[in-house]
């Protein structure tokens, strides 16, 4: 997350996030109708099955989904974070 860092020197490493987004950007909308959830130990798609792509995009990601780190899309993740939003009152 060396882009977060305010003045460019820093590497991003104090920044948490799933790989591809800083927790501190996904949360960043404010309002009466935010719904905000924080999922541990996810990742964002990592493109592991998409041949060479993930490798090249994504190397590190790829290779923690080849071994067993859940994504948002995973069914038991989706169950997490899709709830909240369809129990929404309108």
């Amino acid at each position: 997350y060396a882009f977060c860092d305010p003045d460019g020197t820093g590497d991003g490493s104090e920044y948490d996030g799933d790989g591809l987004t800083p927790v501190f950007s996904s949360l960043f909308m404010e309002g009466d109708d935010v719904e905000k959830i924080t999922l541990d130990g996810v990742t964002h798609y990592p493109w592991s099955d998409a041949g060479i792509w993930g490798d090249l995009f994504a190397p590190e990601l790829a290779e923690e989904h080849r071994k067993g780190k859940p994504w948002y899309g995973d069914d038991d993740i989706v169950d997490q974070w899709v709830e909240p939003f369809l129990s929404r009152k309108k």
